[in-house]
């Protein structure tokens, strides 16, 4: 994939090249190939001042990528940021089974929220099958927050807190959306438009304005915090466009603010036995000024993480863009090294 979040790798490896290097022991990264679904049109959009060579990089084809490497090497990293499932999901399987490549790292939250379970085991399998003279590893930061360590430090948290609750704003165009719906007065529509007009929004915003968009990288959240998701068919999501003018000006008149809310949570109904079942929902929620969320304004993301020794611990910042993106995604490959 070679879109905003793609470049953004690609200018990254490019501008700091020597900093990469000094860290690497003097070894260079480079990149050999550069898929995209149709190498005719793509170096229209490539920026002229990151070095790249569209005639030698890109490609439409797979294999195209896997022969780029001398027989007997292998790709040390594959960076993968595209959209859906499929191809996505079978090009990386694909490149850790057949021995193509040691590492990969997406952004891909659809396709990881399926897949990733049985990637990160693949991955491990291989690990183990090498010996341990050969790591595989399996980056997936950027799935849930963009340039937010989510992953890292709910991983971290959760080998030795009880992780009781995780909730979160993790769609920056549904936060602005209603930001601009409280702070000017604005109407969804209206406000939907200014999101689409400085590039917060797609053009068809479903995705991120019903929920799914939250739900994928929740389910991440589920599976790194509790080791599983909920069945995805048992989760309630609701989008921002079912807040109503009554709703919102009930909020104003408390005090409360309106956030589209991504929640898991380990519940224990009484007289069940056992730790409890793992429930999430994503929902527009009233908070008041003294829940973790209130103050998230406009494009940020935000993850309140509820432990037992902790209390809640919130993280926030940038959860989508170019660099906030793609600077997670090369960091992700920094740590396998």
């Amino acid at each position: 994939g070679f879109g905003t979040v793609g470049q953004g790798v690609f200018r990254i490896l490019h501008d700091k090249a020597a900093l990469l290097s000094r860290q690497l022991g003097g070894r260079q990264l480079v990149v050999v190939k550069v898929l995209v679904r149709d190498a005719a049109r793509a170096d229209r959009v490539v920026p002229a001042d990151c070095g790249f060579d569209a005639a030698r990089l890109l490609t439409d084809s797979i294999d195209d990528v896997f022969a780029a490497v001398p027989p007997g090497a292998r790709l040390d990293v594959c960076f993968e940021a595209m959209v859906g499932e499929e191809p996505a999901h079978g090009y990386l399987s694909r490149a850790l089974r057949e021995g193509r490549c040691r590492c990969i790292v997406t952004a891909n939250k659809a396709m990881f929220a399926r897949h990733g379970a049985a990637l990160r085991a693949l991955a491990a399998d291989l690990s183990s099958s090498s010996g341990g003279g050969e790591r595989h590893g399996v980056g997936f930061e950027a799935c849930v927050a963009g340039g937010v360590p989510v992953v890292k430090t709910l991983g971290n948290m959760a080998t030795v807190q009880s992780v009781r609750r995780v909730e979160g704003i993790l769609n920056g165009t549904s936060n602005f959306i209603l930001t601009r719906m409280r702070v000017a007065g604005a109407s969804y529509a209206a406000a939907l438009r200014e999101a689409q007009e400085n590039g917060y929004a797609e053009a068809d915003p479903h995705n991120d304005v019903s929920g799914m968009d939250a739900f994928y990288k929740i389910m991440l959240c589920a599976e790194i915090a509790f080791g599983m998701q909920p069945p995805w068919e048992a989760v309630e999501v609701v989008g921002i466009d079912a807040i109503t003018d009554e709703q919102h000006a009930a909020a104003r008149a408390a005090g409360k603010r309106y956030r589209h809310v991504a929640t898991v949570e380990r519940v224990a109904a009484e007289g069940e036995e056992g730790e409890g079942r793992i429930v999430a929902s994503v929902r527009p929620v009233a908070v008041d000024a003294a829940h973790a969320l209130f103050s998230v304004d406009d494009v940020q993301n935000a993850v309140a993480v509820h432990t037992d020794y902790l209390g809640c611990v919130t993280l926030t910042g940038p959860g989508a863009g170019m660099f906030p993106t793609a600077s997670v995604m090369v960091e992700d490959y920094m740590t396998f090294l």
